[in-house]
């Protein structure tokens, strides 16, 4: 047998019984009859740091699940808190009811593709991970390879010191925690092979070895324990013929209730599945017990809560009309005032929402919060927060989601990334503690923002929402304790006297919580107590169960299926404005005296009087018949970009460093009837230019215009300019006949051939699926060589005019490029099917390509060319029209014409 470097077998306690990586309970974690207790509340245990580096390694664990709907929890692994690296055992966060490799932000995981988890709640099951030196991950259960073996990212290294072993949770803070038992947990600070994990399976999970524990007993002792196990050998063969079937709701919630005090059926099963005494005296005993710990247990976790946070927002109640909503479902449209939520309130416990698909009508009862998914989860929505001064290391939310994110916009920069840009994933049904890590940003100005992610782009599949209840702050990193337990609803009043007295109370109270449903007066505890019984499908939930409702619920998905997922696109958002400091030479640590929202002095010099952003007066002000600005640099850039030139050359500056206007009394009469008679339409003042006699001259100059104005200000002819970088791209892709029509949808990656040209992002196809330029993706780090060769503008600057260079790197792309190459390539393979002669196709690429015919020395001069080359590379005459290569290379020779790329 392999022997562990770590071993933690709990009993009596979390102590490492081979090497020095003790644990320290937290949470409500505890030490129960050889096993590790997790309540799936907060629960954890936490290492000693670590006494070595850990590169390759091996995590092993015997854990009994308490159920398997639990999503993200962590059975054993190793945890870096300040930069937030894990790896670790994690059940169900990928992929319900399935084991899997989680790491900090997926840098590691991916799910191997084992089948879905069916243990039942009492069952052990062993799990392990083997992480090898050749970055490879497999995982193991029960001493079987679960799916296929892997490899993403490198190995992790978890240095001494930094790091340490975690149960329970995947990552410190982080929920949902694990609810289970953990019977004995091992770590290998090497890879162990398939053969050395199937032996550790079937030694089981020996605490203290046979020989161990012979070793320190007594004879009578020995004797005993020989006794115990016979015993517990038969009552395991008679708990084997009671099982109830797999997949029973009733059984996973007695069996967590078995050691879930949290628990309503907790009581049951003392009194009637462990057959404790039904006496009267004792069984109000034990109801009375019960009923002071969790009343104890309840005030203890608020003062510990109130001891160490600080309530910033409750959004159950009048406080969210301090925040901000948009979007379908939470729309601030309409409103007179945008930056105050109106309308009801929806304070009162007891939402829920009917699943899209499956048999279930319903499955959940959630606390008060916001929601935005109270009649569909295909509705989008983004709640944020006034602007507030971050004071402590750490921001804890309560909340619930699925592809939903919570993250700090520091500075109105909403970058979250879960770096030092605070932020975290919503991936949980139900309503739980998130903890920010916001030491890094302390003393700075941010604001909370919760919001959906259409990730795949309006998938009909796609399911996205997120509740938000309460925001604290602490000084420590420990997420607050949860007051909200499902059995204090049922332990209120006198305790039973009898087994009858105990079942009526439970059907009293389940219809005394489902009346207050209806008439919306539940409790917290009410639904905490009525979600657990609806959660754990324990009522009916089901169309077969409420067949009343079989039509009114399909016909509901029938309609929400109908609902289109709105695509989400960057803008600005109207809040409670304020306004900036000036930054003493730049550093944002040095905030001076505030500076009033107002437009550029040259427009005035008065702030502006609105509570909002000022955006709207600004653009009143840009668009003032007082300000001649705007329309006269607008028209302009027209001019600019219809005849390369503006009537002021210098676009971006018309201030003193700018050029002087070459005709300022058409720059006014273009300027003034812009913004007058076309009423500030574009198109309207391009059709007004493209139709003067002006733009429709032709290029050629006359002796005397070149002698006068070489410069050509005086517009004596139309300037020769060079197609854009895209336009030429498009040609090449149109001339080749490749070029694709097809309108809009996602961007295409660019094409790369060093991997510093891509930015991190994957590759794109050579010929960027044949799409126009306008759908080729821009990213600031990830240029399109080919573009930039011809000037395309990098995307990190703002230019209103593009250099115009004439270099060798430019013949050398339409010789050398891989594009080029490849459509002068296609275009011949096209060109050799259609059966004309040489001369026929000759002309007909002039005609394609250059939109002319060739002229006869033009003619001469391609047919010459054709019969050298073919004779260089050993073509015959005849065979000349079917050669491809022949036709390729005369192809790209059109193509590195200067006619085809400039415009006359």
């Amino acid at each position: 047998l392999p022997a562990p470097d770590a071993r933690w077998s709990f009993e009596g306690d979390a102590r490492d019984s081979v090497g020095k990586h003790h644990g320290d309970l937290h949470s409500g974690a505890k030490v129960r009859g050889g096993r590790l207790i997790l309540d799936g509340v907060a629960a954890n245990v936490r290492s000693a740091p670590l006494d070595r580096d850990i590169h390759e390694k091996t995590l092993e664990a015997w854990v009994a699940l308490a159920n398997l709907q639990q999503r993200g929890g962590g059975v054993i692994g190793l945890d870096t808190p300040q930069g937030q690296f894990f790896d670790s055992i994690v059940f169900g966060e990928l992929n319900p009811q399935r084991w899997m490799a989680g790491s900090d932000f997926y840098r590691r995981s991916q799910d191997p593709g084992g089948v879905e988890e069916t243990a039942q709640p009492d069952e052990l099951i062993h799990v392990a991970i083997v992480y090898a030196k050749d970055n490879s991950i497999t995982v193991y259960r029960n001493g079987q390879p679960y799916g296929t073996t892997y490899r993403k990212g490198t190995l992790h290294p978890f240095l001494k010191g930094k790091s340490r072993f975690l149960f329970g949770q995947r990552l410190s803070g982080v929920n949902p925690p694990l609810a289970g038992e953990v019977e004995e947990a091992r770590a290998y600070f090497k890879a162990l092979s398939p053969a050395e994990v199937a032996a550790s399976y079937q030694a089981g999970a020996a605490g203290v070895t046979a020989e161990e524990l012979a070793a320190v007993l007594t004879g009578e002792q020995r004797d005993r324990l020989a006794e115990l196990r016979t015993a517990g050998e038969r009552v395991r063969e008679k708990l084997a013929g009671l099982r109830v079937k797999a997949g029973d709701p009733w059984t996973a919630a007695l069996a967590d209730a078995r050691s879930n005090r949290a628990n309503p059926l907790h009581p049951w099963h003392q009194s009637v599945v462990q057959g404790a005494s039904a006496e009267p005296h004792e069984l109000r005993e034990r109801w009375t017990t019960l009923a002071n710990y969790w009343k104890a247990e309840v005030r203890s976790r608020r003062e510990f809560n109130q001891r160490q946070y600080e309530n910033l927002w409750d959004l159950r109640g009048e406080q969210q009309r301090q925040w901000f909503r948009y979007g379908s479902m939470l729309d601030a449209a309409g409103r007179k005032d945008p930056t105050q939520i109106s309308g009801t309130l929806p304070a009162h416990n007891g939402v829920f929402s009917i699943p899209p698909e499956g048999d279930r009508v319903v499955g959940g009862i959630l606390p008060a919060a916001v929601y935005t998914h109270g009649l569909s989860s295909r509705h989008t929505g983004m709640l944020t927060s006034p602007r507030f001064l971050i004071e402590t290391d750490n921001i804890f939310v309560r909340v619930m989601g699925r592809n939903s994110w919570v993250r700090l916009a520091i500075e109105n920069y909403p970058r979250g990334n879960g770096g030092i840009y605070p932020a975290a994933r919503l991936d949980q049904d139900e309503v739980g503690w998130v903890r920010l890590d916001t030491a890094y940003r302390r003393g700075s100005h941010a604001h909370l923002e919760f919001f959906t992610v259409d990730g795949n782009y309006g998938d009909p599949a796609q399911r996205l929402f997120f509740g938000a209840a309460q925001v604290v702050s602490g000084k420590q990193a420990t997420l607050p304790r949860e007051t909200t337990v499902p059995i204090v609803s049922l332990l209120r009043g006198a305790p039973p006297a009898s087994l009858d007295e105990l079942a009526l109370r439970y059907g009293g109270q389940l219809q005394r919580v489902v009346q207050a449903w209806q008439t919306r007066t539940l409790s917290e505890d009410d639904t905490a107590f009525l979600d657990f019984f609806v959660r754990k499908q324990l009522l009916p939930t089901t169309i077969d169960e409420l067949p009343q409702l079989r039509e009114l619920v399909e016909r509901y998905r029938q309609l929400e299926n109908a609902i289109p997922v709105p695509r989400r696109a960057p803008g600005v958002r109207e809040a409670v404005a304020f306004d900036q400091p000036l930054f003493e030479r730049g550093q944002h640590t040095r905030p001076g005296p505030a500076v009033p929202r107002r437009g550029l002095s040259v427009l005035g010099t008065a702030p502006f009087a609105t509570r909002q952003s000022g955006r709207l007066q600004l653009a009143q002000q840009t668009v003032s018949s007082a300000n001649p600005l705007t329309a006269r640099v607008m028209v302009n850039r027209l001019w600019h970009y219809l005849f390369g030139q503006g009537i002021v050359s210098t676009v971006d500056n018309f201030g003193q460093l700018g050029a002087k206007p070459t005709h300022p009394e058409l720059l006014d009469y273009l300027a003034t009837r812009f913004s007058r008679a076309e009423k500030w339409s574009i198109k309207n003042m391009i059709r007004l230019m493209v139709t003067s006699q002006a733009w429709q001259q032709g290029s050629d100059v006359s002796a005397a215009a070149r002698q006068m104005d070489p410069d050509n200000d005086w517009l004596s002819h139309m300037p020769v300019r060079r197609l854009e970088a895209e336009a030429i791209r498009d040609a090449l892709l149109a001339t080749s006949g490749q070029l694709n029509p097809l309108l809009y949808g996602p961007g295409v990656n660019v094409y790369f051939v060093k991997k510093t040209e891509n930015g991190g992002y994957p590759k794109g196809p050579l010929d960027g699926d044949r799409r126009r330029s306008v759908y080729l993706r821009i990213r600031r780090n990830a240029h399109n060589p080919f573009l930039e060769v011809f000037d395309a503008p990098k995307p990190s600057t703002t230019r209103g005019r593009r250099d115009i260079t004439n270099v060798p790197a430019q013949s050398l792309t339409m010789l050398n490029d891989p594009f080029v190459i490849d459509q002068s390539a296609k275009w011949a393979a096209a060109l050799i099917a259609d059966g004309l002669t040489s001369t026929q196709r000759v002309r007909h690429m002039f005609e394609v390509a250059l939109s002319r015919e060739p002229d006869s020395t033009e003619l001469s001069i391609a047919l010459d060319y054709l019969s050298e080359h073919a004779a260089a590379q050993g073509v015959a005459s005849a065979d000349i029209p079917g050669s491809a290569p022949i036709w390729q290379d005369f192809a790209q020779s059109l193509f590195c014409l200067k006619e085809f790329i400039y415009v006359r």
